[in-house]
């Protein structure tokens, strides 16, 4: 899929990938697989719809695209048509916008003030929202800057700011280091609940499993599946929201090699 160079060839490779497989399979099934109606789908890979980014998300999910993938097609979804060559400034600002963008992707708080945005009582204030997620003041308005640059959220008259629901990610890079970056930090504040949280305030388990290897990818899309079902189920609900929690899910080998080397 190297050659793909938009949302719509992304999704129409799909489509083609899944029909080869089932010679039944349609556009309306493809459709019902997304989430979408059968449509909204035509006018989306006929360019006839934008496709927002919290659509793009939702697309991912459905596909049971991993981190990596899911900001590749995010990307894909905002190239716009190529002309006949781009100026060294655009470059230049391109190269500037993919780092804020590597900045947010890989500094976990970033995020954690979108999803605290949603709680209830949320204040578009450095202070509050410092406190709130445990960063400093600095860190707190970095978050704000980066936001608003990348185009996360916008100015606002009565909130200051406000979440852009059809937000932009210009580079159609993948910022896979920043990704890693982010884990890393997460993890280590699991460590810090582990230590230092009551057990009403964090769930950490873990279990073994011995598998083919051959299972491995289909122990990643049970996964996505779990995680599909509990924003289903929790992140769209309506219920008055008033803390932020992060689920970091780590599925890795233990052993070197093959047991029978």
């Amino acid at each position: 899929m190297e050659n793909i160079e938009n949302h719509r060839e992304f999704l129409n490779h799909e489509l083609v990938k899944r029909a080869k497989k089932n010679s039944a399979f349609s556009q309306r099934a493809f459709a019902k697989v997304l989430g979408l109606s059968p449509g909204e789908l035509s006018e989306i890979l006929n360019g006839k719809r934008k496709l927002s980014v919290k659509k793009a998300l939702h697309i991912a999910e459905k596909l049971s695209l991993n981190p990596e993938e899911t900001l590749h097609f995010i990307n894909l979804a905002k190239v716009k048509p190529q002309t006949n060559g781009s100026s060294p400034q655009s470059e230049k600002t391109s190269q500037k916008l993919s780092m804020d963008i590597f900045e947010v992707i890989g500094n976990w708080y970033c995020f954690a003030v979108i999803n605290l945005s949603e709680c209830e009582g949320f204040q578009w204030s450095k202070d509050y929202i410092a406190k709130k997620l445990g960063i400093s003041m600095a860190e707190a308005r970095d978050a704000l800057q980066k936001l608003l640059k990348v185009g996360l959220i916008e100015e606002d008259e009565k909130l200051g700011f406000k979440v852009v629901s059809d937000f932009i990610i210009g580079p159609d890079q993948i910022p896979s280091s920043a990704v890693r970056k982010s884990h890393f930090d997460l993890l280590n504040k699991a460590i810090v609940a582990l230590e230092e949280s009551g057990h009403e305030e964090r769930n950490i388990t873990g279990i073994g499993l011995a598998l083919n290897s051959d299972e491995y990818k289909s122990v990643v899309k049970d996964i996505a599946a779990f995680r599909r079902e509990l924003v289903k189920k929790y992140g769209f609900s309506n219920k008055n929201k008033n803390k932020v929690y992060q689920l970091e899910l780590a599925l890795f080998e233990l052993t070197q090699g093959n047991t029978n080397d």
